[in-house]
Parts: structure tokens; sequence; C-alpha cells
């Protein structure tokens, strides 16, 4: 597993996959792309052979330095329990 920056490229394919990785449920609405251009420094995606597999999305809380705010961390859902959101 690959773990790397978020990038403003990831937007159109990660949010095209997103619903179906959190079972159908509508998700996407709850992820502007401003994640993937403004916390790229605090979003990261997990690859495997190539293929997008997990992401986070979140930032560092300015007002406490110790702190993080994750917006959002999913998995696709035939890499679960392999340990990928951890290393996210």
């Amino acid at each position: 597993m690959r773990i790397r920056a978020l990038s403003p490229d990831d937007y159109a394919p990660l949010i095209s996959a997103v619903d179906a990785w959190w079972g159908g449920r509508p998700m996407a609405a709850m992820l502007p792309r401003l994640f993937f251009v403004h916390f790229r420094d605090t979003g990261f995606v997990a690859e495997e052979d190539g293929q997008r597999v997990g992401f986070v999305a979140g930032f560092l809380s300015p007002a406490l330095p110790d702190e993080a705010y994750i917006h959002f961390l999913v998995v696709h859902p035939d890499h679960r329990k392999r340990g990928v959101a951890r290393a996210l």
C-alpha cells in the first residue's frame, strides 16, 4: 500500500466512488472540492496496485495544535480490515 498526499486530481474519481464505498448512502455532497484543493497537505490517499482504495480529508486545528479534524475517511469495501484506515 502506498500513502500519498491528496490532490485536486483525485476529486473526480473519488467523489464518483464515495457513495458506493459508503454502501449506497449519498455522501458525496458532504465532500466539497475545496478539501482536495485547500487541505491537500493534511489529506491523504491510499493506493494499492495503482488503484485508489481509501482517503482521508481533514485539517489540523488552528486553535488546538495537538488536535485535528477528520471530515471524511472512507475505505473501499474490498479493502477494509486490512489497516488502510489506520495507515491513513
